[in-house]
Formats: structure tokens, C-alpha cells, sequence
């Protein structure tokens, strides 16, 4: 079957309730396979945490569609000052266990979820993936594919949780400390276990944002732990590089996300 003749079934908008009551919600698209239930993938959009939508998905979505699985993108609230990195967290947590929840009605198998994050999405992505960080089994995909995402909170994205002032006070010690510990625990590198799920990584090498030494540490952590990790390293590529309208020309991004399609379809994602 030629992908681009596999028909599929319009994008949907399916409204969710977070667990604090949130409006949350993510794009929806499945082939048009009758009964069958199929695998799912979600797309989780970067942006630091604070921009972006569903929407900037809408063409990867399709294409995963037409090559034989769902395909879904998250709509989750994005951090403001009032809003902390842990609820985006929730939000994704609450989108996947809505997936395995109301599999029969949407049509997939729950026990073939995907979570594709890219960036600051690969961050929410692998969050999922850590028992450590988000402990409810249904809540947690059967696969990751890391998309150039955030492992390490302690560095460059520190002020993702406290202000410029608070980040140059060194005069308290215990406060230093205190502080660390909270980048800490919602750093995927550094919160690894045995019973963390399988990722797949692509990382470009000119990456300057999240670089690929970072990476390769969190890959070579997983395995360590005795986790299934695959590393793809994109030579030349930077950061975002998945992305249409971006940095790459849409021949490229559609190489790459070919190349991310054939890893699905290798392990059973997807039928073509």
C-alpha cells in the first residue's frame, strides 16, 4: 500500500479534564481502518514550555496516519508565571492516560502508545518515561522517540524555575541547594530507572540548545539501567530540526520524519 493513498479519517479535536479540573485537549487522526484497532502516536510540541500549539504538528500527524496508526498532537497548558513546569508535566500525563483510558472508542490499542516529543516537548516526553518523575503506570507511554528533547534542568534552562535574581544569590547555601534539587528532579538524566520506557533518540550534531553530549549521557544512562535506547545522530543538522517553516527546508524535515516513520514501522508502530 502506497502512503499516500491509505485513506484516514478527518483531524478531530478531542477535549480533555486534567486532574486539577484544566481544560486540556489534543488533535486527533486515525486511517480509516474500520473495527481495527491500530497503534497511537502523540506529538508533543516544543517551544520552552511557554509557545507553540497542536497545530504546528498537523503535517506529521498526516503522515503518520497515512503510513497505518493514529495519530494525535497535545494542546497543554503552557507555562506562564503562574503556572509551574510540573503541571505541563501533568497535563501530557493526564492527555496519554485519556489515550489508554478511551482506547475502544477511539479505536487503539493501549498498549501501543507512542509519545514523540520534540525539544521542550522531548523533555515533557521523557518525563512520561521516568517512573521517578510520573509514577502512574497509565500514565506512561510504551515508547518515547526524543526529539532533540531537554534531559538536564540544572543548566541553561534553570530559569524555567526561578527568576534572574533568585538564580544570583549565592549568599545561602542551603537555599543554593534547595534549588538545585528542584531543577534535579525533573531532569529525565538524572532520574533514570530499570523501569524507565524504552526511547528512541535523534539528535542533531550542530545542535547548540540541547547539544548532543547531553544526549548521549542520558542514552548511555538508560542503557546503563538496563533500558532499551537507541541513539540516531543527524550529522549537520540544529536544533528543531523537525519542524516545517523552520530551520530546514520541508524536503529535509520530510527525510527525517521519513527516517522516524521507518523506526515506528521497525517496531510495530506502524504498517508501512
Amino acid at each position: 500500500m502506497n502512503r499516500s493513498d491509505t485513506p484516514c479519517e478527518p483531524v478531530r479535536r478531542i477535549p480533555v479534564r486534567g486532574r486539577d479540573g484544566a481544560a486540556l485537549s489534543f488533535l486527533f487522526r486515525r486511517p480509516e481502518t474500520g473495527a481495527e484497532r491500530v497503534p497511537c502516536v502523540l506529538f508533543i510540541h516544543g517551544g520552552g514550555w511557554s509557545s507553540c500549539s497542536a497545530d504546528y504538528y498537523l503535517r506529521h500527524m498526516e503522515t503518520v496516519a497515512r503510513r497505518g496508526a493514529a495519530a494525535a498532537s497535545a494542546e497543554y497548558r503552557l507555562k506562564t508565571d503562574g503556572l509551574p513546569l510540573s503541571a505541563c508535566i501533568a497535563d501530557c500525563a493526564d492527555i496519554v492516560s485519556y489515550l489508554r483510558r478511551e482506547a475502544d472508542s477511539l479505536g487503539i490499542l493501549p498498549d501501543r502508545i507512542c509519545v514523540a516529543g520534540e525539544s521542550a516537548g522531548g523533555h515533557l516526553a521523557l518525563c512520561l518515561a521516568t517512573p521517578a518523575i510520573v509514577p502512574e503506570p497509565e500514565a506512561r507511554p510504551d515508547l518515547v522517540v526524543n526529539l532533540n528533547g531537554v534531559v538536564d534542568m540544572t543548566g541553561v534552562f534553570r530559569d524555567r524555575f526561578f527568576s534572574e535574581e533568585e538564580l544570583a544569590d549565592t549568599s545561602d547555601a542551603d537555599r543554593w541547594l534547595e534549588r538545585y534539587e528542584v531543577e534535579e528532579a525533573l531532569s529525565p538524566l538524572y532520574r533514570v530507572s530499570a523501569g524507565n520506557a524504552p526511547v528512541v533518540h535523534f539528535q542533531g550534531l550542530k545542535d547548540r540548545v540541547v547539544r548532543p553530549e547531553e544526549t548521549l549521557r542520558y542514552h548511555k544512562a538508560l542503557s546503563a539501567n538496563g533500558v532499551e535506547s537507541e541513539l540516531v545522530l543527524l550529522p549537520d543538522q540544529d536544533h528543531a530540526f523537525i519542524l516545517f517553516d523552520y530551520n530546514n527546508p520541508d524536503e529535509t524535515v520530510e527525510k527525517i520524519l521519513s527516517a522516524v516513520c521507518d523506526t515506528l514501522r521497525d517496531r510495530g508502530y506502524l504498517k508501512i
